[in-house]
C-alpha cells in the first residue's frame, strides 16, 4: 500500500443507493420520485427540487441525508398533484417518478448502498484487506462513530458538554479562543483577539462563510455578556454539539465494551437490536442478526439492566457528566439506543488500474446509522479520511 490512500477524488469514487421500502399509489397525493445528485449537496438538491415542481422546499419528504462529494441515489416525495419535472442534467436527475399517500421522513429507510473506490493503493493491498472484511461480513462492524462526526479540530464533543454544563465561558473560550484542541495557524490572530476581549477585531478577522461565529461574536460586541453570544448560535449548531458528545460518548462505551471481550455478546441485562428487516430486503443471511446496543444518553434514554447500567454510569462519570447533565435544559437531548455491531451485507472487493491509477474497489450494504467510513477505517484506510470532508450516512 502507499503512503497517501485517497477517498472522493471525483464523486463516481463514492456511490450511495438508499436502501427503502415504498409504497406506491396511483391515486397517491404525493410524487414519490427516485432521484440521482452527482456532486451536489442535501439542500442544494432540495431547492432544485423545489423551485423545478414550484412548491415549497417544505413540501419536500427525505428520509436520509447524503452527502456532497458523491453519486447518490434516494427517494424523495413532494407534496403535489401536479406531473413530475423530469429532471436530467449533469448535478441531478429524476430516474423514476411515482405516486404515493404518505410523506417520506427522517430515519425511513433501512440502509444504503455503497460502492467505494480508494485511490492511490497499491493493488496488491487487496490480499490484506480480504480477510479483514471477511472478518467483518461474518461477525460485524463495530459501529462506532467516524471522526467526521466531531467537527473541525474535533471540537464539536467539548462544545457539547460546555453547553450541557451551561459553561458558557468555557464554550466560547474553546470555540472562538485558544482553548481546546489544537487549531490551524491561519486562525491564531484572531483567536487571540476574542481571547483579548477585542470583540469588534475578532468578527472583523472571522472569514464571512464562518456564520455562526460571527453571529456570536456581534452579540458579543453588542453587550458583552456570553448569554447573548450563546444565544445567537442557531439551534441546528447546537444540536450538532451535542449530538457529538453522545457520539464520542457512545464510542467510549463500545470501547469499553470490546476492552472487556464482550462486543459480541448479548447478555441477560442487554436492550437488544435485530436486523431481520435488513437481511430480508436484501435476501442476505450472512452476519449478525442481533446486536447487544449502547448509549446515546438523554433524558428519554432506555436504560440497560444492572451489570450494564453499572458501565454505562461509568462512562458519564469519566467524561465529568452524569444523568443530570442530560435530565432536562432547552439543549438535553432526548437520547436513545445504538446497536454495537453492524451487519455488513454483499461484501466484495476487487483491485485494479485505470486511466486514473491504481485503485481498490468495495461494495457493500449498510443498515441505517451506519457509516461506510468507518468500515474502510477498520480495514486501514483512515488516512483517506481527511477531517471535515465527510458527513451524514457516509
Amino acid at each position: 500500500m502507499t503512503d497517501s490512500p485517497r477517498l472522493r477524488d471525483r464523486p463516481e469514487d463514492f456511490i450511495v443507493e438508499e436502501l427503502s421500502h415504498v409504497e406506491p399509489a396511483e391515486d397517491g397525493d404525493h410524487l414519490l420520485l427516485q432521484v440521482e445528485a452527482v456532486g451536489l449537496d442535501h439542500y442544494g438538491m432540495i431547492e432544485r427540487l423545489a423551485a423545478s415542481h414550484k412548491v415549497d422546499r417544505r413540501d419536500i419528504g427525505w428520509a436520509g441525508m447524503k452527502d456532497r462529494h458523491a453519486i447518490t441515489r434516494q427517494w424523495v416525495t413532494i407534496k403535489s398533484n401536479g406531473p413530475a419535472a423530469m429532471i436530467d442534467d449533469e448535478e441531478l436527475r429524476v430516474v423514476q417518478a411515482l405516486r404515493t399517500h404518505s410523506r417520506r421522513r427522517p430515519g425511513q429507510l433501512m440502509g444504503n448502498r455503497f460502492e467505494i473506490t480508494v485511490r492511490g493503493v497499491d493493488p496488491t493491498a487487496l490480499l490484506k484487506a480480504m480477510p479483514h472484511l471477511r472478518h467483518i461480513a461474518e461477525f460485524g462492524l463495530p459501529n462506532r462513530f467516524g471522526h467526521q462526526r466531531f467537527g473541525h479540530r474535533g471540537i464539536n464533543p467539548v462544545l457539547g458538554r460546555c453547553l450541557l454544563r451551561r459553561d458558557y465561558e468555557g464554550l466560547l473560550s474553546n470555540w472562538l479562543g485558544q482553548s481546546g484542541p489544537a487549531w490551524p495557524d491561519g486562525e491564531t490572530d484572531r483567536r487571540r483577539l476574542f481571547d483579548q476581549g477585542r470583540w469588534a477585531e475578532a468578527f472583523a478577522a472571522w472569514p464571512f462563510r464562518w456564520k455562526p461565529e460571527r453571529a456570536s461574536l456581534e452579540a458579543m460586541q453588542r453587550r458583552g455578556h456570553v448569554d447573548d453570544a450563546i444565544n445567537a448560535v442557531p439551534t441546528r449548531i447546537k444540536r450538532l454539539w451535542v449530538d457529538a458528545l453522545q457520539s464520542e460518548l457512545f464510542n467510549s462505551a463500545l470501547r469499553q465494551r470490546e476492552s472487556d471481550g464482550l462486543l459480541q455478546t448479548i447478555g441477560d441485562d442487554d436492550i437488544v437490536t435485530v436486523f431481520d428487516d435488513f437481511h430480508e430486503l436484501l435476501g442476505d443471511t450472512e452476519g449478525p442478526a442481533r446486536s447487544a446496543t449502547g448509549p446515546l444518553y438523554g433524558r428519554r434514554m432506555r436504560e440497560a439492566g444492572p451489570s450494564v447500567a453499572v458501565v454505562e454510569a461509568e462512562v458519564l462519570s469519566a467524561s465529568g457528566l452524569d444523568k443530570r447533565s442530560f435530565g432536562g435544559g432547552e439543549h438535553a437531548p432526548g437520547g436513545a439506543r445504538r446497536p454495537f455491531l453492524v451487519p455488513v451485507l454483499r461484501a466484495k472487493a476487487e483491485s485494479g488500474v485505470d486511466d486514473h491509477g491504481s485503485y481498490l474497489k468495495f461494495n457493500f450494504a449498510l443498515p441505517k446509522g451506519a457509516y461506510a467510513t468507518t468500515l474502510l477505517d477498520e480495514l486501514g484506510f483512515g488516512a483517506a479520511l481527511k477531517p471535515g470532508q465527510l458527513r451524514g450516512g457516509a
